[in-house]
């Protein structure tokens, strides 16, 4: 199952979406997945969670900080996290190709 921390940055990311007023299948759809993978990711009886790569591209979506998605004090975290997770992704997409 999904622990306390990722199930409060999925609802975090599903109220943004809300607040947006877009779909689960627009979502779904801009990060390359099924609206039923998407409803199962916000479900809170389901262990499926975003991956981070999904949340660095939920954040670009929905035009929110990518520190603000990590913590309720964004001035915590340092702008250079999001360099770091960019280079975290490009080191998993380039694993899975080889």
């Amino acid at each position: 199952m999904k622990t306390e921390f990722q199930q409060q940055i999925i609802d975090r990311l599903r109220r943004l979406r809300e607040e947006r007023n877009f779909s689960q299948a627009f979502v779904a759809k801009s990060l390359g997945i099924s609206p039923g993978q998407l409803g199962n990711i916000e479900s809170y009886r389901r262990s499926h969670k975003y991956t981070l790569k999904q949340i660095y591209e939920l954040s670009r979506l929905l035009n929110f900080p990518l520190q603000n998605i990590f913590s309720d004090n964004p001035g915590s975290i340092s702008d250079d996290v999001e360099e770091l997770i960019k280079q975290i992704i490009r080191y998993q997409d380039d694993k899975e190709k080889n």
